[in-house]
């Protein structure tokens, strides 16, 4: 389930709701056509996080499929991923692109050397375009060592835009290693999104507005991904049986980072672009 952040502004006490109100675990606070009663009870959840869920969106909403126009700029990172074979990805980085001839892209490497990349293969790519991620087929028309290693690629007949936002959420079973202030501890992280996560831990992490590192897995795709990420510590609360609730924003995510998390927001909203 996909859950949207609530803003304060979105509220007025005596007025029903548009929507249920929900928490970060998902649970209804109230249901739609109730109405909030107190402005203290209304301080208290803003604290703790408002949530609703997701809109369902139509494909033409949250999937827009158009002819290429490819806004990309030399530098801007993608991710590669065969069509057939190893689902493992290859982070290259644009070199140019002339519609409709070719978009060209650094050789993808394996452990630090070259890929063999076979020429008439097809190949997924995946990246960002602001605030919009892209995905396209692609095959590969020629690939070049001179002077350096680059691949000349179809120019893609049309690309898929999805908009994702940051407050997007889903819910996950991950552990997770925390590095902060307070030492060491573990914990496990139960939603995740391109902006953040909430981790439950057996006792407080760090204090609202620290700085805490974070260690663990996600499996987009299949393909098993380590992060090792920077957050900074947003709410804390404490749950009646005793467990510790920290919501966390990260910060200075690498293109990499952002496009493994992406994989994990596609599946959460049951779509593979491709």
């Amino acid at each position: 389930m996909a859950l949207i952040a609530v803003q304060e502004e979105e509220l007025k006490t005596g007025m029903p709701l548009a929507f249920a109100l929900l928490d970060e675990d998902g649970r209804v606070l109230l249901r739609a056509g109730e109405r909030i009663e107190a402005l203290e009870q209304l301080a208290e959840w803003m604290k703790r996080g408002l949530y609703r869920d997701a809109p369902a969106a139509r494909a033409d909403e949250l999937v827009d499929e158009r002819p290429a126009r490819l806004a990309l700029s030399p530098g801007d990172p993608l991710q590669m991923q065969p069509v057939e074979g190893s689902a493992e990805r290859y982070m290259v980085k644009v070199v140019g692109h002339l519609a409709p001839l070719s978009l060209l892209v650094t050789a993808p490497q394996l452990n630090g050397r070259l890929l063999f990349v076979r020429e008439g293969q097809v190949w997924l790519l995946r990246g960002f375009i602001g605030q919009d991620a892209l995905a396209c087929r692609t095959r590969v028309i020629k690939t070049q060592l001179s002077p350096f290693p680059y691949l000349h690629l179809a120019y893609p007949e049309n690309v898929q835009l999805m908009r994702i936002r940051k407050s997007v959420r889903t819910q996950v079973d991950v552990v997770v290693a925390i590095r902060g202030p307070q030492g060491n501890a573990a914990g496990r992280i139960s939603d995740l999104s391109l902006g953040g996560a909430r981790i439950v831990s057996s006792a407080a992490l760090a204090g609202c507005g620290e700085e805490v590192r974070l260690s663990f897995r996600i499996h987009p795709g299949g393909m098993e991904i380590y992060l090792n990420v920077v957050a900074v510590v947003r709410t804390f609360h404490r749950e009646q049986d005793g467990v510790c609730a920290t919501g966390v924003e990260f910060i200075g995510l690498s293109e990499q980072d952002r496009l493994a998390l992406l994989g994990v927001v596609y599946q959460s909203l049951s779509r593979d672009v491709l």
